[in-house]
């Protein structure tokens, strides 16, 4: 009734704002991020088929880590060794996977030198990035609170908390189109027509945790 067809989410970020819209509201919907990652993931949700593929892109790739063989000599004391060194490989798992998306980031915006790497790997690397870090901030690994309520082991490998919650992303991400782009350029394109509402939530630019 009000003449709009399009709804744009220009700073997609998490997709919070436009995976609740009722899709019937509009024909279509556009979620762009500019982070690779994030749009990489949001891509791969729009085929529901994608999340037993990603679940078991992060499975594998856990496993593959807790079992690369690891010589250490240090000694830890009263603390259970086998522990320790699983501690120690998925928090390099970790690091390794945020300078890889890093570099994915690069390439996606004209960095030749850089690596790009597909989708489903990007997802895989996302999803474990997004469910393993403190608010999923994507900063730095959480891997165990004090209480215990909280375990990256357990929660991301053992127990798969976060495939309940990107399937529910699958189920309202079918009908969106994701783009990995540039905000600005978006809402310059868009921005002189009337059948177009766009959403813009811009990151939060000179924070501390920016």
């Amino acid at each position: 009734e009000n003449g709009i067809s399009t709804y744009i989410s220009a700073c997609g970020g998490g997709g919070k704002d436009i995976l609740s819209l009722h899709h019937s509201l509009f024909d279509t919907l556009i979620y762009n991020e500019y982070e690779a990652g994030l749009a990489d993931l949001m891509l791969a949700l729009t085929e529901p088929a994608n999340v037993d593929v990603i679940s078991k892109g992060v499975h594998d790739l856990i496993e593959k880590v807790l079992t690369m063989p690891v010589e250490i000599e240090t000694n830890f004391g009263d603390e259970d060794t086998s522990e320790v060194i699983k501690e120690l490989k998925l928090r390099a798992m970790f690091e390794f996977l945020l300078e890889a998306q890093k570099e994915n980031d690069k390439a996606a915006h004209g960095d030749s030198s850089a690596k790009r790497l597909d989708i489903i790997t990007s997802a895989v690397y996302e999803t474990i990035l997004v469910y393993g870090s403190v608010q999923s901030n994507r900063k730095g690994i959480f891997y165990r609170s004090a209480d215990g309520k909280r375990d990256f082991y357990e929660d991301i490998y053992i127990k798969e908390k976060y495939k309940k919650k990107i399937r529910t992303v699958a189920e309202r991400a079918q009908d969106i189109v994701a783009l990995n782009g540039d905000c600005i350029e978006l809402v310059k394109k868009y921005k002189d027509r009337d059948d177009v509402f766009i959403y813009i939530d811009p990151p939060y630019w000179n924070c501390t945790n920016d």
